[in-house]
């Protein structure tokens, strides 16, 4: 949020952050956008924290930030790179395989990244694991 003191000083610098845990606040407080990983498999989410935060809802911004949270917590399952792109795969996205030397999402990562995913109702809960390449429910 320093970045935001430079931006009053300097006409046309804009401040984007992708750390999950500060998108509502970093908007309320004057920051340009959001540039979250997380962002990629929920965009209407953050769509809509930015809206309201332009807004000036501070309310709706907390109700919304502690949906970001809990879809942010799909990075704790492993590296965060291939967590994502397992959550990306799971909607549809790329077929969950990191560049080498990462490795994908194991099994259970996957399985725990779908049920976050199920929770902000972006997958099914009865979805396979993504990257597994099953189509039956796992």
């Amino acid at each position: 949020l320093k970045f935001l003191a430079v931006k009053q000083g300097v006409p046309g610098f804009r401040v984007l952050q992708g750390y999950e845990h500060l998108s509502a606040a970093s908007l309320l407080q004057g920051g340009d956008g959001l540039v979250p990983g997380s962002a990629n498999v929920a965009p209407a989410l953050f769509v809509a924290l930015h809206q309201a935060a332009a807004r000036g809802d501070a309310g709706t911004c907390a109700r919304l930030q502690v949906e970001v949270e809990d879809l942010g917590s799909l990075h704790t399952h492993g590296h965060w790179l291939p967590a994502l792109k397992a959550a990306c795969a799971a909607v549809g996205i790329g077929n969950g395989v990191p560049a080498a030397p990462l490795l994908p999402a194991t099994e259970d990562q996957r399985r725990a990244i779908t049920a976050i995913l199920a929770r902000h109702r972006l997958v099914s809960a009865t979805s396979p694991a993504p990257g597994t390449g099953n189509t039956a429910p796992a």
